[in-house]
């Protein structure tokens, strides 16, 4: 039988945490407790949502990876589409999807209103479910049809500006040596919140943009790839790079949008220096707790060295007694954090400005894993904090008789 352990179960049963009788500092400082890990959490599933939604919403327009002819020009790239380049790609696990791109630069004009475009011509292949998931109006364009058609999808922000609904038709102004028109008829508008990419992405027929450059069925812009997942790009970046031709380069969402990035990590500083401040008023208020306890229970302790208790027999009994009501705190906070978290991610009560954050409502992804490692931290971090005080055990000295 564990006698420390035991005693210090008896001590707590006694004490019972939170009743009126409790000391009112060991009740503040259970509160700290909790509420510095909710906000750690919290913090970690709201950061962890955060840069998901965003991650997503960019691969959606985007997709993983790029594969475009090397060359210093964007819009009159010849990318041979071949069977050989294409089963070299397919070689490389992981890949998901693959399929061609064609884009060009255009003014769209409806009456006498126009808009600044990126003309994005597509096949059958395209990623058709992201765009789906965001259509508020009509459909989605055929792309699949025997022959080319006009339809063109638009984004909500293009269908405001222009003043222009689904079924309407539009005019398309492409500029090269010479200024050509298409007539297009808006099926669908989409709405994301990305605003960056609705001001200016578009989806039409890829040969009509094809027919446009003078090019053949073979000859596209580029390919696009989606992955199985999104934590191995990197690393199929280079192993694709090392299939394909040397004329030949592949980009991830990495190096196309450095600045969307880059400010995702800038949010993850900030979320370790609320960590630390948090970990930081938890373990202060431990220590707090420790010597309310010892103040508290100093009777107790000159009791048990006058019948025979050793100090280090006492120092454990006060560890484990300490270690109950942290366990208590983080059971608590563990516990609101995760209901509210649970009830954000399936009802979206805290909303947010799109235009600022490019999502609707606060995200959260809840990760066991970083769950197990918080809560793993903090109490080896309180159990390496829990022995200083215990040097005042030793200075208690027994009832005097």
């Amino acid at each position: 039988m564990n006698l420390p352990l035991y005693i210090a179960y008896k001590l707590l049963r006694s004490q019972k945490i939170l009743s009126k009788n409790t000391k009112p500092a060991i009740k503040i400082g259970i509160v700290a407790i909790s509420l510095s890990m909710i906000i750690m959490m919290l913090s970690i599933f709201i950061l962890s949502g955060f840069k998901e939604t965003i991650k997503n919403q960019v691969i959606g327009f985007n997709s993983h990876l790029k594969i475009e002819k090397y060359s210093l020009s964007n819009d009159k790239n010849i990318f041979l589409y071949k069977d050989s380049v294409l089963s070299q790609i397919k070689k490389v696990e992981g890949i998901n999807k693959v399929f061609p791109y064609v884009k060009k630069t255009s003014i769209l004009k409806y009456n006498n209103l126009t808009h600044p475009v990126l003309v994005n011509g597509f096949d059958k292949d395209y990623n058709s479910e992201f765009f789906s998931s965001h259509l508020i109006k009509g459909n989605l364009p055929d792309l699949g049809s025997v022959k080319e058609n006009n339809q063109i999808l638009i984004s909500k922000i293009m269908s405001d500006k222009l003043k222009i609904n689904v079924g309407d038709d539009l005019i398309s102004y492409f500029f090269d040596k010479k200024t050509r028109l298409r007539k297009f008829k808006v099926c669908g508008i989409y709405e994301t919140t990305m605003i960056e990419f609705d001001e200016y992405y578009c989806i039409i027929d890829i040969r009509i943009l094809q027919r446009l450059n003078n090019w053949n069925q073979n000859q596209v812009g580029g390919l696009e790839i989606f992955l199985k997942d999104n934590y191995s790009t990197l690393e199929l970046t280079e192993k694709i790079n090392e299939e394909i031709s040397f004329d030949l380069l592949a980009s991830n969402l990495y190096d196309n949008f450095p600045q969307i990035f880059s400010w995702l990590e800038l949010q993850n500083i900030n979320v370790r220096i609320i960590i630390i401040l948090m970990v930081i008023i938890g373990l202060v208020n431990i220590v707090t707790i420790m010597f309310v306890i010892l103040a508290t229970k100093k009777k107790f302790y000159q009791i048990t060295k006058s019948i025979g208790f050793s100090n280090q027999v006492l120092r454990k009994v006060f560890q484990y007694h300490t270690t109950f009501i942290l366990t208590y705190g983080l059971l608590i906070g563990n516990t609101v954090a995760l209901l509210a978290s649970i009830i954000q991610k399936k009802f979206k009560v805290i909303k947010l400005d799109p235009t600022v954050y490019f999502m609707e409502y606060v995200p959260i992804k809840i990760n066991f894993t970083d769950v197990a490692i918080l809560n793993l931290s903090v109490i080896i971090l309180s159990l390496f904090v829990l022995y200083l005080p215990t040097i005042y055990i030793g200075k208690v000295s027994k009832v005097k008789q």
